[in-house]
């Protein structure tokens, strides 16, 4: 169980990675944005190769975090509407980066 679960942090780890490194190659101030993370930070794994990326990706620590330090935004995020249908999204809100 302990050993699956590491597996699919490094999975994880290695896709979020992938998705970081194309954002910040597509656009680097948005991915900035985006990832919440630092210019520094950004021309780092922008610069990775995928070796490099596997390393990194193997930690067992998960290498993002999420956003939703506000319960209350959670909360919007999640919340069901009555009456809308169970298979509908609901409309995204958009949080300001601090």
């Amino acid at each position: 169980m302990v050993n699956e679960v590491l597996d699919e942090i490094r999975a994880f780890n290695l896709a979020y990675l992938q998705v970081a490194q194309r954002l910040i190659r597509d656009n680097h101030e948005d991915a900035v944005n985006r990832l919440n993370i630092s210019r520094e930070i950004a021309e780092i794994v922008g610069t990775l190769s995928s070796s490099q990326m596997v390393r990194l990706a193997s930690s067992n620590m998960v290498l993002c975090r999420f956003r939703f330090d506000a319960p209350a935004f959670l909360s919007v995020l999640t919340h069901e509407i009555p009456g809308r249908s169970a298979m509908r999204p609901a409309p995204v809100v958009a949080c300001p980066i601090p």
